[in-house]
């Protein structure tokens, strides 16, 4: 099945973490909500494999470590190409 979504345009996202589960998903529960200049909430869609990797281009090198510290790493995998979207030297 992972091979699957791997290999479709919907691909998966694979997360290396040292956190427990619950509590991984705690964090990445929290970074759901995000708030636009504007004052307006926003879903920021970082589970969407789709859509994952541009959110280096989004965020200051502060934010990328704020957002990123619950994962050791951070990959995205779409029609068979796997992207290393944290750790990167990208942004």
């Amino acid at each position: 099945m992972l091979g699957v979504l791997a290999e479709s345009e919907e691909g998966l996202i694979w997360l290396i973490s040292a956190y427990p589960l619950s509590d991984l998903a705690d964090a990445l529960r929290e970074r759901l909500n995000v708030r636009l200049p504007s004052g307006k909430l926003a879903l920021l869609r970082h589970y969407d494999a789709r859509v994952s990797g541009a959110i280096l281009g989004l965020l200051s090198e502060r934010q990328r470590a704020e957002f990123f510290a619950p994962v050791h790493g951070w990959l995205t995998q779409c029609t068979g190409k796997l992207t290393r979207i944290h750790p990167t030297d990208a942004a």
